[in-house]
């Protein structure tokens, strides 16, 4: 019982851990969760969307300097999502 217990909350931890950071709502502590995204680009995020939201993930490559096509699918498959959409390339 004990065994089904731990295996049920282990699993609702990584859940929780893996959930969506959208780039248009998330803080910048939420933003700066995601694997590769430190204090600099959550800032440079923050910035461009407060600007204008962005409207998908080219959008975001386009005006936020330091983010590729690499990046983005790194940080895409860290939970980061514009819109709620993962990025395809």
């Amino acid at each position: 019982m004990r065994r089904l217990i731990t295996t049920l909350l282990l699993s609702l931890f990584t859940t929780l851990a893996m959930a969506a950071v959208d780039v248009n709502k998330d803080s910048q502590e939420a933003l700066e969760s995601v694997k590769g995204i430190g204090p600099k680009v959550a800032q440079l995020i923050i910035a461009e969307r407060e600007a204008k939201p962005f409207a998908n993930w080219p959008d975001l490559i386009a005006r936020v300097k330091g983010i590729g096509s690499k990046a983005a699918m790194r940080f895409s498959e860290g939970g980061l999502t514009v819109n709620k959409k993962a990025y395809k390339p």
